[in-house]
């Protein structure tokens, strides 16, 4: 079986611009998902307590989502 050398190239060609699109999805995907876990583990190290801005009128605190967005699935046991 002989395949026309210009079908591997453009199988080729077709491969490389595939793969890049896909790194152009996927990079920034984990770069997001590296921050998230960097910022979270932050918050958690750091907003052990209310840190308190503006007396009671404006402070941080440290809270958790116990359902997916909005609180919907809250009952459901993996959360947490």
């Amino acid at each position: 079986m002989n395949v026309p050398a210009t079908t591997f190239r453009k199988m080729y060609v077709w491969n490389r611009n595939k793969m890049k699109k896909l790194l152009q999805i996927f990079i920034p995907f984990m770069i997001a998902l590296l921050l998230d876990g960097l910022t979270k583990a932050w918050a958690e190290q750091a907003i052990s307590s209310p840190i308190l801005i503006l007396g009671n009128f404006f402070r941080f605190t440290l809270g958790y989502n116990t359902g997916v967005a909005f609180g919907l699935l809250r009952t459901v046991g993996y959360s947490r």
